[in-house]
């Protein structure tokens, strides 16, 4: 048994920020979930395969939010339309746009997982 690497912050900048071409885009801090956070989502998310065998996690409404409240720890350079910063804050999560949302629960899972080079580890 080996501990979750996967627990250390770090921060994630999401593609469609880092194509603007802005001097400072936004980012998130993200932290991957611990095991008895994940034993809340495993019945919310569906993995499944496409028709090219590819794997693909499906994160219901649920799953999103689960990951967002415990994962995601804080943010930079998310601002207002007047361009004032937004603290961060449980309530303020609320302001980031729903394919914003998607995006990060979804590098917060994948940031979870425990890979096969980890397990070797063991």
């Amino acid at each position: 048994m080996i501990a979750l690497d996967a627990l250390a912050p770090s921060w994630f900048t999401p593609a469609s920020e880092e194509e603007t071409g802005i001097e400072n885009p936004t980012r998130f801090k993200i932290r991957g979930l611990t095991g008895i956070e994940v034993i809340d989502i495993t019945p919310l998310i569906k993995i499944d395969t496409n028709e090219d065998g590819d794997t693909q996690v499906i994160l219901g409404s649920a799953a999103a939010n689960i990951l967002l409240a415990n994962g995601l720890i804080g943010w930079e350079g998310f601002c207002d339309s007047d361009g004032a910063d937004v603290p961060f804050s449980q309530k303020n999560k609320s302001r980031i746009p729903m394919i914003d949302c998607l995006t990060i629960a979804r590098e917060i899972f994948f940031r979870t997982q425990i890979t096969a080079d980890d397990k070797k580890k063991s």
